[in-house]
């Protein structure tokens, strides 16, 4: 088996800095920083007041800093949203994105270990902790990238997250429209109930406790490549549109209440049959 490599072209990274960066941030995420260590990035959130996702990324140590790799497309928004909780907290937020380049890792899982336990003091290879089969993500200086083995497009990368039901920003989500049960972020260890204190609390904690998980990104399989935004449909019901796709599997916003009313009634989406499954880690 071999390692497989994508260039990740569409991230961001911005350097925070200052003696209240882990106080400051602690107070905002929905992860608990607890769980970050010098070898471990996490994966976190931060949401609007009303519980919605504005964006997705991981946090990683750099001696006291962190660094958050984001998606490019909100770097600026997270930036001035950060900028405004900051207030009086001696934390400085800079975009440092030229310098960094971020690069997802799977396949081989002797080598994969191997990479991580011999990687260099200034790289961050971790095994991805949204999804342990997601394999190994690497945040390191752009100057200093190496020859990567096994080097994939962008199609493959996709097939590779789409199989495993897991979305991504700009693909299945965008920012301020989503609440994170929706894309499963609950399941993808982006947030820790239980940590205290983040923006958007409230209503993400209310939804954990009352059960109201309303809608699921779930896996489409289709005989022929689906349609971006197409409906899916039980008959004249639609259940939701596909977000994203992969050859001839595609995720999929899907209204759970409207799926077990559907009962065996037949799937269709672009006039295909199709099958719904939801991510194994959905089941656990």
């Amino acid at each position: 088996m071999t390692v497989h490599s994508y260039t990740l072209p569409d991230r961001a990274v911005l350097h925070l800095s200052g003696p209240d960066t882990l106080e400051f941030l602690r107070g905002l995420v929905t992860q608990s920083l607890t769980k970050l260590t010098d070898e471990q990035p996490v994966y976190s959130l931060l949401l609007t007041p009303q519980g919605k996702i504005i964006s997705d990324f991981f946090i990683a140590r750099k001696g006291d800093d962190l660094l958050l790799d984001c998606p490019a497309s909100i770097a600026d928004t997270l930036k001035k949203k950060l900028t405004l909780y900051k207030l009086r907290a001696k934390v400085e937020i800079e975009d440092v994105s030229e310098l960094w380049t971020a690069v997802q890792m799977w396949g081989d899982e002797n080598r994969l270990e191997k990479m991580i336990a011999e990687a260099l003091a200034f790289l961050h290879v971790y095994r991805d902790p949204r999804l342990p089969a997601l394999g190994v993500r690497v945040l390191g200086p752009t100057q200093a990238k190496p020859d990567l083995p096994g080097e994939v497009s962008r199609a493959e990368w996709d097939a590779h997250r789409t199989v495993l039901g897991v979305p991504e920003f700009d693909a299945d989500f965008v920012s301020e429209q989503t609440f994170p049960m929706d894309v499963n972020m609950d399941r993808l260890n982006a947030i820790d109930y239980k940590k205290g204190c983040f923006v958007g609390q409230e209503v993400a904690s209310r939804m954990k406790r009352k059960g109201e998980v309303r809608k699921r990104t779930l896996i489409v399989e289709a005989p022929a490549p689906l349609s971006v935004g197409s409906p899916v449909m039980a008959g004249e019901s639609t259940l939701g549109e596909i977000t994203s796709n992969a050859d001839k599997q595609s995720l999929a916003l899907i209204r759970l209440d409207r799926l077990d009313k559907a009962g065996d009634a037949g799937l269709t989406v672009d006039d295909q049959t199709v099958t719904l499954t939801r991510p194994p880690y959905l089941e656990d």
